[in-house]
Parts: structure tokens; sequence; C-alpha cells
């Protein structure tokens, strides 16, 4: 059995850029390190970012093999795993943990121009809390709305809302 001093944490890092796996023991110091470089996001209108989802979940699963491969002796030493990706990035998954489409990712500027409704009940205490104008705002700043409002075919197909990183290590 090994002591807590042995325990490591696997913490798998999506940015914007690259893909990042780190094994870190429990005092914080990095003790393996695999990164890949992500290929450019694409712009198709003024404005959009995206980028592949699938290429996501490969750079993910190919920096964790590699460290492994590199540092096999970690692996049973492992009791814990942390994903952190990019602030609002957003795709959707079908039934079966798919992509439905590209990643909208942090920067992209595109808005929805409706807002969904909202319950009268929430919408008066928005009021009476003086915070309506804001919750408004926020609220055509999500891209699932702007999906919802623009692709509804493919938000339709998009049973559940979970996360694409989770999705991946849970599924695949």
């Amino acid at each position: 059995m090994t002591g807590a001093s042995d325990e490591l944490v696997l913490a798998v890092d999506c940015g914007t850029q690259s893909v990042r796996a780190l094994i870190v023991d429990l005092k914080g110091n990095i003790v393996a390190k695999r990164q890949r470089a992500l290929d450019a996001y694409t712009a198709t209108q003024e404005g959009w970012l995206e980028h592949d989802a699938e290429a996501f979940w490969t750079a993910s699963a190919a920096v964790c093999r590699g460290v492994f491969n590199e540092r096999p002796d970690l692996k049973p030493r492992v009791k814990g795993m942390a994903v952190t990706t990019q602030r609002g990035s957003l795709t959707l998954v079908d039934q079966s943990g798919k992509p439905l489409r590209p990643f909208i990712i942090w920067l992209d500027q595109r808005r929805a121009h409706r807002s969904p409704s909202i319950p009268a009940w929430w919408r008066l205490a928005f009021i009476a809390a003086r915070v309506s104008g804001t919750v408004d705002h926020l609220v055509k700043e999500a891209e699932l709305n702007w999906i919802a409002e623009h692709e509804p075919e493919r938000a339709s197909r998009a049973p559940t809302r979970r996360s694409w990183c989770r999705a991946g290590s849970t599924t695949g």
C-alpha cells in the first residue's frame, strides 16, 4: 500500500493553443508532463471562433498516454484526476457522446438575438434585485442560446448537457 506522500494527481489542461497532461504530487510539484499543440481555431465568419471538438479529445488522450508511456511507474500511484478547460467554450454532444458541431471557443463574439423565456417568478426576482438588464445581457451571450436560435436541429439532437472532456473520459 502506498502512503499519502506517494500519491499523485493527473491534471489535464485543455487550453486554446494546446493540451497538457501533468502528473503532480500532493505538494504541487510537477513529476511528469506532456504537451501537444492544437491546430489553429477557425473563423468561418468575422467574430466567430471555433475549434474541432475531436481534436481536444485526441490530444487529451495522446498526452495522457504519452506521459504514462514515458513514466509507466507513475500510473499506479495516480489516485485522482483534474480537468481544466477553457471558460465559456461549448460544443453539443449526441446520446453517444459524439460532438455535433465544433467548439465555440471563449473568444467567439456571436450573440443570440432573442432571450429564451424565463419563468415569471424569476423575472420578478431579477427586477426586484435590479439585475434584469444584466441577466438579459448574459442570457444573450450564452453560446447555447445562440445554437438554439441558429442551429435548432443540432440543439434538438443533444439530449444532455455535460462536459465534453468528462463525456470522453468516461465513455471512450
